[in-house]
């Protein structure tokens, strides 16, 4: 595995950044920690600045207009220099063998790792041992098991720059993370380390964590759904069965309005209950019906209001965006 940057995306995030910087630049072998900020008015941009004068690996970039977390995401990949880049939320905490145990335990094969994360609130935990033990998080290239809810969570995410570069445009409709999972699957494979690497915060500001009930949580999964297949049913570099299925899967989905219980829905997710709900393995029949019936009244209960704007915070109609780099070094 050749270099490695790290790519920081930033937005109002001063009460824990600092944390956050320090986990970062524990980490070993990383040629450069790009950082992008999205327009903070707090006192992110100072925490930076200061870690910057620190550590010359650390390159900030500020963006002219706002583009939200997904375009600022697809924006600070533009930018890096490495052959691998390692996605970094401004909340989190890194262990600090991270990206050394992503490294050792690489196929050869994949074109992006993942990993298991530790949620946490209020203090940081002592992280458990490995194996994590997360049977359903993705692995492989079946991106059948991707289309209903995704497992690869940003944070967690190492990919090969140029596959990610060759993903955009991103869909401003899709978190940044599940569409890099998708296209990884389909232009290579993906590979999942069970080892908790990395505290994942929780906190009222998280920019991807739902809250509420769980029949919201379902409506507004549903609309990222729909948003994420109508991309995929217009992405030419998805063909043959995995095309067929999701064209199949958008129909389903197309015909949920109206207030009824979705039957040809419900039937299709009990028929496939091992991909979209079982990580590839068999589900008991129970856990088919109640899985299946779940998800067919959260697509029967969905409706524009909460659809995928409650999880994005979406991104201004301003100009193409510009960039002032504040700090450039080696």
């Amino acid at each position: 595995m050749k270099s490695i940057s790290i790519a920081l995306c930033t937005y109002n995030g001063a009460r824990y950044l600092d944390e956050q910087v320090r986990t970062l630049r524990l980490q070993a072998d990383v040629g450069e920690i790009l950082v992008v900020d999205d327009g903070s008015t707090d006192g992110t941009w100072a925490i930076l600045e200061n870690h910057a004068g620190q550590d010359a690996r650390i390159k900030l970039h500020r963006n002219e207009a706002q583009l939200g977390v997904t375009g600022n995401f697809e924006r600070v990949i533009s930018l890096v220099r490495g052959a691998w880049v390692a996605l970094a939320d401004q909340d989190d905490v890194w262990l600090p063998g991270k990206l050394a145990r992503l490294r050792a335990e690489w196929d050869g094969i994949s074109c992006l790792l993942h990993h298991a994360t530790c949620k946490f609130h209020g203090a940081v935990p002592s992280v458990p041992p490995s194996p994590a033990g997360e049977r359903g998080k993705f692995s492989g290239s079946d991106v059948r098991r991707l289309l209903y809810r995704n497992s690869i969570v940003g944070h967690t995410v190492l990919v090969r720059t140029d596959v990610a570069r060759s993903l955009a445009p991103f869909p401003r409709g899709v978190p940044h993370d599940w569409w890099l999972g998708v296209g990884a699957a389909v232009l290579g494979r993906v590979q999942y380390v069970d080892e908790y690497l990395v505290c994942y915060r929780i906190h009222e500001g998280n920019a991807f964590h739902p809250t509420g009930s769980r029949w919201r949580r379902l409506r507004v999964e549903h609309g990222l759904r729909l948003e994420l297949l109508q991309v995929l049913t217009d992405w030419q570099r998805l063909s043959g069965e995995p095309a067929d299925f999701v064209r199949a899967y958008r129909r389903l989905l197309g015909r949920t309005a109206g207030g009824t219980f979705p039957w040809a829905l419900w039937l299709s997710y009990y028929r496939h209950a091992a991909l979209f709900f079982g990580g590839g393995r068999p589900l008991s029949p129970v856990r088919r019906l109640r899985k299946s019936g779940l998800a067919a009244l959260g697509a029967m209960l969905w409706t524009p209001s909460v659809g995928p704007g409650e999880l994005l915070r979406p991104a201004l109609p301003v100009k193409p965006p510009g960039d002032t780099e504040l700090r450039q070094t080696g």
